[in-house]
């Protein structure tokens, strides 16, 4: 899946991504004391499938928001929620750039997606 930017809604308040097939949405949640978590889930959900605590480190936040797309990509537009949910790592302290072992795993999704798309180019 690919996003492009989309307007805030009830699910994502801050920023909106949705994937081009139109079936997904990513974005950013306010959260309390100035800090932000992201999700994604199927259009019109009631709530996301996954959330992930981000803090308040605003390059932190565009670094996750990136790297968390580029992993989505690797999913076909029909992926269920099952699936991403049993796919994507938990989380066991918040933000996840303080979980090492969730952060990790986010940042090795996305750059074996990354080789995939290095190598298609090639």
């Amino acid at each position: 899946m690919k996003f492009v930017q989309a307007e805030p809604n009830q699910n994502y308040e801050v920023a909106r991504y949705v994937s081009e097939g139109g079936g997904w949405e990513l974005g950013l949640i306010p959260r309390t004391f100035g800090r932000f978590a992201i999700g994604f889930s199927p259009i019109n959900a009631i709530g996301p499938t996954v959330t992930y605590c981000l803090g308040d480190d605003h390059t932190f936040i565009q670094n996750a928001v990136a790297t968390i797309m580029l992993a989505l990509m690797a999913y076909p537009e029909t992926v269920s929620e099952r699936q991403l949910a049993l796919e994507f790592p938990a989380w066991n302290v918040r933000p996840i750039d303080r979980d090492v072992q969730c952060w990790t795993c986010l940042q090795e999704m996305a750059a074996t997606q990354l080789e995939k798309l290095e190598c298609q180019k090639s």
